[in-house]
C-alpha cells in the first residue's frame, strides 16, 4: 500500500494538513489580530468615548498645584505606615511561612521604601513590632541582629 503513494502526493497531504491546522489555531487563537492584517477591528464595549464638553469641564477643575509633589508624611505616619505594611506582610505569610531568607529580602524591601530619616529616631520601637509580629507568625524566624542587619545595610 505504501508503495502507491508516491513523494509529491505525501508531500501535498502534509502541506494541506500543515495549512488547516495553522488555519485552525489562527482562527482559535489570533482571530482579531488577523482580522485586524485586513483592517477589521473589534469594537470593544464599555470603551466610549466622551463627549467634548465633559473634557473642557474636567479640564476647568484641574489646577497646576494637582501635578505638583505632595507634602512628606511625618515621622509618625511613616511609621504608622510602614508598620502597617510589616504587619500585612507577616499576617499574609502566616499560612505558607517561607524561609527566613525570604522574610529577610521582603522585609528589606519593605524597609526601603521608606526614608531612613524617618524611620532612624524609631528603629528601637519597630524592631520590637516587627519581632513581635515574626514571633506570632513563627517563633525564631528571625532575630534582633538580622533586623539591625536590615535597617543599617
Amino acid at each position: 500500500m505504501l508503495q502507491t503513494i508516491s513523494w509529491s502526493q505525501y508531500i501535498a497531504v502534509i502541506v494541506l494538513l500543515l495549512m488547516g491546522y495553522y488555519a485552525y489555531v489562527g482562527y482559535k487563537y489570533y482571530r482579531w489580530e488577523l482580522l485586524a492584517l485586513i483592517g477589521i477591528r473589534k469594537v470593544e464595549t464599555g470603551n466610549t468615548s466622551r463627549p467634548v464638553e465633559d473634557f473642557k469641564q474636567k479640564m476647568i477643575l484641574e489646577t497646576h498645584t494637582d501635578y505638583l509633589p505632595k507634602e512628606s508624611l511625618s515621622a509618625t505616619n511613616f511609621l504608622i505606615a510602614i508598620e502597617d505594611e510589616i504587619s500585612a506582610y507577616l499576617n499574609g505569610i502566616a499560612d505558607d511561612i517561607p524561609s527566613k531568607k525570604e522574610v529577610l529580602d521582603t522585609l528589606r524591601v519593605i524597609v526601603a521604601k521608606y526614608p531612613v530619616s524617618a524611620l532612624s529616631g524609631n528603629n528601637n520601637s519597630l524592631y520590637q513590632f516587627i519581632l513581635s509580629k515574626a514571633e506570632a507568625v513563627q517563633p525564631g524566624i528571625i532575630s534582633q541582629e538580622d533586623l539591625s542587619a536590615i535597617f543599617h545595610k
